[in-house]
């Protein structure tokens, strides 16, 4: 329980920051440039700085009843979402990890190469969270992120050629359907081109209308992270919330037909989905499609 709240308080602050990066964000400039990180917090509202007791995360939000304690402004609750969300996953992911992978920690190396694990695909996921933040703000996904995210399944993917064995492919058994390669370089290259032929290939069709190029590189990263056959089921899942959420919003007419909807947040939910529940939406989805066939034939 202590080393949980440990995590959760580590992975808060890191959402803490995550906050910050998203509200000074502005297109035109580098996201760690010192015009966004550089300087106290401060309150929206009024403008005052915030001392180091009204930065606490989470906690400091309670205690204010989400008001500033100068101007008793409402706080965004966006705040405390990042943060509790951002701390779950620290907490969860290594919870996940132990429970779902086949870890030895007979030997001393084999902790710290476990909690290495755990820390990336932590990281990994808050930066997803930030871009879909900026995406769903600007319609944008910055260079930057993507590259870091590149950059971390790099590392991600030296560590799992290390101990390959152990990292199976997150959706178990129906993996060996979807053609999974044992073969870690290949299983990473094979993802790499699906997803640059099929989502470059979206942009040239739609002459870049229908996906952006940020588009492209951010699954380009995921399919470094995630490898195949996962990155089919994100590209799947992602179309099929996307084209769900779009449905909603014409029904509700917050969109028309013209409208932009960013694409990447569904690319980031999906992701999620298929870290945590891969295998168990694939084992739905297969017992309601043998349903459906002896139901027809």
């Amino acid at each position: 329980m202590f080393l949980n709240l440990l995590l959760f308080f580590i992975g808060a602050s890191f959402g803490s920051f995550l906050n910050v990066l998203y509200f000074r964000y502005h297109p035109d400039k580098f996201i760690l440039s010192k015009d966004i990180i550089k300087g106290r917090s401060y309150c929206p509202s009024c403008y005052k700085k915030l001392s180091f007791y009204e930065l606490i995360p989470v906690i400091s939000f309670i205690i204010q009843k989400g008001k500033c304690l100068s101007c008793k402004q409402k706080i965004s609750l966006q705040y405390i979402l990042i943060e509790i969300l951002s701390g779950l996953i620290f907490v969860l992911i290594p919870i996940f990890l132990k429970n779902n992978f086949i870890i030895f920690f007979s030997k001393i190396y084999n902790i710290y190469y476990f909690w290495g694990i755990s820390f990336i695909w932590s990281i990994i996921f808050l930066t997803l969270i930030l871009i879909a933040l900026i995406d769903f703000k600007f319609q944008i996904i910055p260079n930057e992120l993507n590259l870091f995210l590149l950059f971390l399944g790099i590392i991600l993917s030296f560590l799992q050629f290390y101990n390959w064995n152990d990292f199976y492919s997150l959706l178990g058994s129906y993996s060996i359907l979807l053609g999974f390669k044992n073969d870690l370089i290949i299983n990473k290259l094979i993802a790499f081109l699906f997803s640059l032929i099929l989502f470059g290939g979206l942009v040239v069709l739609t002459f870049g209308r229908g996906m952006g190029m940020g588009d492209v590189k951010l699954m380009g990263a995921l399919s470094v992270i995630f490898g195949w056959p996962e990155i089919i089921i994100i590209s799947i899942l992602s179309f099929v919330l996307g084209g769900i959420i779009s449905i909603i919003f014409l029904i509700l007419k917050r969109k028309t037909m013209k409208s932009l909807l960013p694409f990447g947040p569904f690319i980031v939910v999906s992701s999620f989905l298929v870290m945590f529940f891969g295998y168990e939406i694939l084992k739905i989805y297969f017992y309601i499609g043998d349903k459906i066939f002896s139901f027809l034939f």
